[in-house]
């Protein structure tokens, strides 16, 4: 099962899932609550999803500043 929890050490939510279930990208997940009428569930992972990509794209910069 897939799910979010929060993480006390981390201080915000992070998926809790079996290894074999977390190389299932966040938006695939979007799409199946999407698909199965669980709209509270898909925007739970859509916000997740968002939350993902702006540390992505945060660290990423840094790397490309520290080469600048």
């Amino acid at each position: 099962m897939i799910r979010l929890r929060k993480s006390q050490a981390l201080q915000r939510e992070i998926r809790q899932d079996h290894l074999t279930e977390l190389s299932i990208p966040t938006w695939t997940l979007v799409g199946e609550e999407i698909k199965a009428g669980r709209t509270k569930e898909a925007l739970n992972f859509m916000s997740y999803g968002c939350a993902e990509e702006i540390k992505m794209h945060d660290m990423l910069v840094q790397i490309v500043d520290g080469f600048v």
